[in-house]
């Protein structure tokens, strides 16, 4: 792949493709429910995830010492979504980690 990208860049449409292959990421605001009535919670389950919310300022911790990553979601299979609350005085994030 990272020849590809050599090639991309040189031709100058490294910026281009990379879009295409690494898009950025939406965000997509739901109800605290929205995990287990999408069936997003089930299937995280099945590979052995547990889920929670989190403040967004607590996400860089959580990752950090905690063993969390953001929950990538692909409702639509051409940009992934991050899930968020609106939440006072701080919005709430997925957050996902492999059960212990």
């Amino acid at each position: 792949m990272e020849f590809l990208s050599t090639i991309a860049n040189t031709i100058g449409i490294g910026k281009w493709l990379n879009k295409i292959v690494n898009p950025e990421p939406e965000v997509m605001f739901v109800n605290l429910k929205y995990p287990e009535e999408s069936g997003l919670k089930e299937d995280l389950e099945k590979d052995n995830k547990e889920i929670r919310w989190c403040n967004e300022n607590e996400v860089p911790i959580k990752i950090e010492n905690e063993g969390y990553s953001n929950v990538f979601w692909h409702p639509k299979k051409d940009k992934p979504v991050i899930l968020m609350v609106k939440t006072i005085p701080q919005n709430a994030v997925l957050i996902q980690r492999r059960k212990t």
